[in-house]
């Protein structure tokens, strides 16, 4: 079971045009060329796909969401985007030279492995997989156990009750239920996703057999928005627009690794065939 999302057709343009300045893009340049034949898992609203499509790569997109790939579909018919599910794709083995997987393997409830393992099984022996996941930075660490409390108290039914709210029912991971492997967001409630400390993703990949060549924080000003609501940036058009005492503020944290950033980056690579023995 995972968590399954719908975008507006309205913010198609603002999406693709996000790309531009996305701290990832310079990553997909890096590691990936137009001779080779990328697969975006989980490609949402096909922002990638259409960006690179644009640009001469060989990029196709799969997505669970069947009214997204129509609406994808119908703006943009010249893009290979299918529905499916990343945990059973329907591509042979060793298809695909390079994997981008933007935020998806933490929505899936059992964890990230099945996910990872059918990436894994497309790309080519020493194919390049670059994957973000939410971080469980060192701020979200230190703001835990406060959080933990101010969500204990708000999610009391007896409280709920007298405030006429709606009941809820804990699935989280918390004081009532610690039924997750992994730190889950929101903390109660229906499962959302899960967030990571970077050793905890970086074992995980380890496991999975990839080989870790960059571990990289990212979307530090998002993480500002995330954590800090519109005290330091807001959201406009499908960007985060940083104030100017926000970026003295960034460019603060940024000193620290892991600190405040929203994301987390790994570039993995699959092992050639001779390195599994």
């Amino acid at each position: 079971m995972s968590t399954v999302f719908s975008w507006k057709p309205e913010n198609f343009d603002y999406l693709l045009a996000s790309c531009e300045e996305d701290p990832l893009t310079p990553y997909i340049f890096k590691y990936f060329s137009r001779s080779g034949r990328i697969l975006e898992a989980g490609c949402g609203a096909g922002r990638y796909v259409k960006y690179l499509h644009e640009r001469g790569y060989d990029c196709t997109g799969i997505e669970y969401n069947q009214t997204t790939v129509e609406n994808v579909r119908e703006k943009w018919p010249e893009l290979p985007v299918v529905q499916g599910d990343v945990e059973k794709m329907p591509y042979e083995n060793e298809t695909f030279d390079g994997v981008i997987s933007i935020g998806v393997v933490e929505h899936f409830v059992e964890g990230p492995y099945r996910p990872l393992a059918e990436m894994l099984r497309v790309l080519k022996p020493g194919g390049i997989a670059l994957i973000t996941i939410p971080c469980l930075n060192r701020l979200r660490r230190l703001k835990g156990p406060f959080c933990g409390i101010t969500h204990i108290v708000s999610a009391n039914p007896l409280l709920r009750k007298m405030l006429g709210k709606k009941q809820l029912e804990h699935t989280g991971w918390n004081l009532y239920n610690p039924r997750y492997k992994w730190h889950v967001f929101p903390e109660w409630g229906d499962f959302y996703e899960y967030r990571f400390a970077p050793d905890e993703f970086k074992k995980i990949l380890h496991e999975s057999q990839y080989e870790i060549l960059e571990s990289i924080p990212l979307y530090q000003t998002d993480g500002l928005y995330h954590e800090f609501g519109r005290l330091f940036a807001k959201y406009v058009h499908c960007k985060f627009v940083v104030y100017p005492h926000g970026r003295m503020i960034n460019r603060l944290f940024s000193q620290i690794p892991f600190f405040h950033n929203h994301m987390h980056l790994c570039v993995a690579r699959k092992k050639n065939n001779e390195n599994h023995n």
